[in-house]
Formats: C-alpha cells, structure tokens, sequence
C-alpha cells in the first residue's frame, strides 16, 4: 500500500513540475537588417508610435533588428538610460513585420484576416504576433504524458479500493456479477482518469508553452 501510494505521490510531482523547454539563449548575428525600406534600418520613436510597436518601452528612442542563429530575430532597443535586449523565435518574424509595416493602413481594418495569413494566436508584452509553428515547435508533449498517467493511476487506485469493497459488501451475492462488476468499475475509472487527464494536461501544457514563449521574450537590458 506504502509503495502504491509513494508511486502516486511521483507521478503527480513529476506532473506538477513538468514544463515545456524553455528556450532563452540565442546567437546574435551582428549585422542589423531592414525589415523594410518604409522604415529603414532604424525604428526612430515616430515610426514605433505610428505603427505601436515596442509596447510597454519608457523613453524609447530606436530600435534596430538584428538576425538570430536560431532563426528569429533579436531587436536591440535604445531607451534614454539603458539598452534593451528582446528575442523572438519565431522564423517568419521578418516577414511577417514587413507585411505589418507596409500594409498597416489595411491591416488596422482587417486585422483578423491579418492574424489568419500568418497563423498569429497572440502576441507578446511588446506587441510582436506568437504563431502557431512557434508554440507547436515549443509544446512539450510530456506533460500531457505524465499528466494523463497520474490522473488514471490516482482514478484507477481509487476505482479499485472502491470496486473491493463493493466484493466484500457482497460476498454472499453471485461472485460471478460481483466480480463482474468489479473488472467494468475498474476498467471505467482508469479509462476515465486516463481521458481527463490527457485533456487537462494538454490545457495545462498549452499554458506553460505560451508562458515559455512569452518570458523567453521580454526585454532585458543589456546596457
């Protein structure tokens, strides 16, 4: 009984602290590029309030972008007192700020068929699109994994406690219904465990994935 328990109390630690990876690092590739001519190598503060970008940045003076070897890009951004560093991961950023800068005009007004092309399900403290290849390409499937094991061990230990004790409460009845009865009432709790589990491992996986993305990120200042 210790050891069951023990082996439940392990699966659901393992779940509890299971997380996508978490990807920080990257290799900048010194070399500023233009994301588009409208705006040229440097953002300047005009340019970032014209089209809101770099939300949430305090005296922002420019930006510049730079590519990644991960494949990305790097924006380096100059406040009145500090320099900033902000990564996204994602590939097709470059493209996809061109898009942005050079049809802003129509995209204010169809946004939504904007976010469909490029596949965008939400955006960052500073207000750059996340994709759906950038979080499917971070999603852990894990979690989901261990998740679903532990709810149905838990709901299968549970529904087994519960099926012996119905055996017992009816030991003088038909043992062939009895036991009958036993096997489907097991079967069912891990079956159902096994179900919610997956489902809410996947729900809790897809928010630990977005908050990985988001984190990795935000701006940190470098000067």
């Amino acid at each position: 009984m210790r050891r069951s328990v023990s082996c439940i109390l392990l699966i659901v630690l393992l779940y509890c602290h299971c997380s996508p990876r978490h990807y920080s690092g990257y290799s900048k590739i010194d070399v500023p590029i233009t994301v588009s001519d409208v705006v040229g190598e440097v953002i300047d503060a005009e340019e970032r309030t014209k089209y809101d970008l770099f939300n949430g940045i305090e005296d922002f003076e420019q930006a510049r972008f730079y590519p990644i070897a991960e494949g990305g890009l790097c924006a380096e951004i100059q406040t009145t007192n500090y320099t900033l560093v902000a990564v996204q991961h994602e590939p097709q950023m470059r493209f996809i700020l061109k898009d942005y800068i050079e049809n802003y005009e129509s995209i204010l007004s169809l946004k939504r068929a904007f976010e469909t092309k490029w596949s965008i399900i939400d955006y960052d403290a500073l207000g750059f699109p996340i994709t759906e290849k950038e979080f499917a390409a971070i999603r852990s499937n894990g979690c989901c994994l261990i998740c679903a094991t532990g709810f149905g061990v838990i709901t299968f230990g549970l529904m087994a406690l519960f099926s012996l004790g119905y055996a017992f409460e009816h030991e003088n009845d038909d043992q062939g219904d009895v036991w009958n009865t036993v096997v489907l009432a097991t079967l069912g709790g891990t079956f159902a465990g096994l179900i919610t589990g997956s489902l809410l491992g996947r729900k809790i996986d897809s928010d630990r994935a977005m908050e990985a993305i988001k984190e990795s990120r935000m701006p940190r200042v470098v000067d």
